[in-house]
């Protein structure tokens, strides 16, 4: 398993990357912690394969948390537990 820390910043600042913890799996498959607002951007800057994403976890209902998804799932019923 390889952890990748795409941020370790707050919801707001304008400096680094929102907090969020990106796992390989051994057979490709990749699942984020946290999607944030600058999360998405990150990924897809930095990820050859973006098509590996298999889960995303929100750890808390905070937008801070969780907006980035929009980017992931464009359609509402498609975020499932939001």
């Amino acid at each position: 398993m390889k952890v990748t820390f795409l941020g370790v910043g707050e919801s707001c600042d304008p400096g680094r990357f929102n907090t969020s913890v990106l796992l390989t799996l051994g057979d490709g498959q990749q699942a984020l912690l946290d999607c944030g607002f600058s999360v998405p951007h990150r990924y897809f800057a930095l990820n050859d394969h973006p098509e590996s994403l298999a889960v995303v976890w929100s750890l808390a209902a905070l937008a801070g948390e969780k907006e980035g998804l929009t980017i992931f799932f464009p359609e509402p019923d498609e975020t499932v537990g939001l």
